[in-house]
């Protein structure tokens, strides 16, 4: 086959716009997959940061469990110590027969078990304000954890679609260059 010297000037006229095209295609392809990239860094820091909240609260939530435990080994050792006081008021009152001046004992051992039962109601108090911090913390929890949920989904559709879209953009090429 003998071509003309038209036929190959427009040949290599052709041939040089095509490359010029599949460098401009190839351009494009490299800045959408940085720009991909870009995006998936972003998206694991995100989640990375998610990741370190959710820890935090969970540290958080740790303290508060073991602060109510605290208070609820302290509000033990006062009911034993008002069971040993009423052991004593119990005695007391069996000997009163015996002499008056048990009744100073009684008098010291109903104060004790005063004081005790406020203490007590302080540490209820301190324990129904812990336990209600702990549900709305349980609460807060829950709700990022669906929050977090939600934005891994859109993250999942974002990166199908990026994906979507440098699978299109490379298309033109594919007819030139095979890509694999």
């Amino acid at each position: 086959m003998n071509l003309t010297r038209q036929q190959l000037e427009d040949l290599y006229t052709n041939m040089d716009e095509m490359v010029a095209n599949s460098r401009h295609f190839n351009d494009l392809a490299t800045t959408n997959i940085r720009g991909t990239n870009w995006v998936v860094y972003i998206l694991a820091g995100l989640g990375v940061v998610m990741v370190i909240l959710i820890l935090s609260y969970f540290t958080l939530l740790n303290k508060a469990i073991s602060h109510s435990l605290d208070s609820m080994s302290v509000t033990n050792k006062q009911v034993v110590e008002l069971r040993g006081t009423m052991d004593n008021i119990t005695s007391s009152i069996s000997n009163m027969d015996g002499s008056i001046k048990y009744l100073r004992k009684i008098s010291s051992s109903v104060n004790r078990i005063n004081q005790t039962t406020q203490q007590m109601q302080g540490y209820m108090g301190q324990l129904e304000q812990q336990t209600l911090k702990l549900g709305s913390d349980t609460h807060f929890l829950v709700s990022h954890a669906a929050t977090i949920n939600h934005n891994f989904s859109q993250i999942n559709q974002s990166v199908n679609n990026i994906s979507s879209s440098v699978h299109q953009a490379v298309k033109p090429i594919r007819q030139f260059i095979p890509i694999p």
